[in-house]
């Protein structure tokens, strides 16, 4: 056989990695000063008109004629899509400081499939959970886990076909004496490829018509805050594969 490398070249091939890895995280976190000035007054700006439109063809809907119908109907939903674009984009800058207590991922995977139900349901996408019973909590901000989920699924539901399938795994990891949680949430969709697979967490990047391009950005701006890790890959079902790594509560 061929002989073997030196064990330092992998070394610094992971050394170089983790290298590439902080000057992305780096630029992201410029992006970031450069949204978050504008942020807060542009939400103010934007949505109090947009509360005022879409009240009005609400109000207009009972009374209308059926083409009429239509028009105000989109009206309020292309409202909705610049309201969850502003809303995404204040979660994106808003600097936060997580108020961290201990969280079971189980429940928080619950509410969050209880929410997106009918969304699921209509495009019969079947979310299966492989979550163990001796799971430990996690050491999170309950908002923050439940803005992970959500984002992780809507994205992973969105990847694929109607009838697709999605699955959140999740498995407790030892390593230098810490626990940590790992939450892996993959589809059977066409997959991400691999030079996309860094620009898809960057703000504003976005492969779909609708997309804000902001949903797996504050995954990973609320992932950096917990000080856990974030990976985009292939997963077992061919399609994309998220990998999120969080603490996990300390044993007293």
């Amino acid at each position: 056989g061929g002989e073997r490398a030196p064990s330092g070249v992998a070394l610094v091939a992971r050394d170089l990695s983790a290298q590439v890895r902080l000057d992305r995280q780096l630029v992201r976190s410029e992006k970031l000063a450069m949204v978050g000035s504008l942020a807060a007054g542009l939400a103010h700006e934007i949505g109090t008109p947009l509360n005022v439109i879409s009240a009005t063809a609400e109000f207009l809907l009972p009374d209308a004629g059926e083409e009429a119908r239509a028009q105000l109907r989109g009206i309020v939903a292309e409202t909705e899509r610049i309201s969850r674009l502003v809303r995404d984009l204040l979660t994106f800058a808003r600097a936060t400081s997580p108020g961290k207590t201990a969280v079971a991922l189980p429940g928080a995977v619950a509410r969050v499939l209880s929410l997106l139900r009918i969304t699921l349901e209509r495009r019969r996408v079947r979310v299966e959970t492989r979550l163990p019973d001796d799971l430990p909590e996690l050491h999170a901000d309950p908002d923050g886990l439940h803005q992970i989920l959500l984002n992780l699924v809507v994205n992973a539901s969105q990847a694929v076909a109607e009838g697709g399938r999605v699955v959140v795994a999740a498995r407790a990891v030892e390593e230098d004496g810490e626990r940590s949680v790992q939450l892996e949430v993959h589809d059977d969709g066409p997959g991400v490829p691999p030079a996309l697979r860094e620009r898809v967490l960057d703000p504003f990047f976005t492969t779909r018509a609708e997309g804000t391009g902001l949903g797996l950005a504050v995954v990973a701006r609320i992932v950096a805050d917990h000080g856990g890790d974030l990976r985009v890959g292939t997963g077992p079902l061919g399609g994309a594969s998220f990998t999120v790594q969080l603490p996990a509560e300390e044993v007293r």
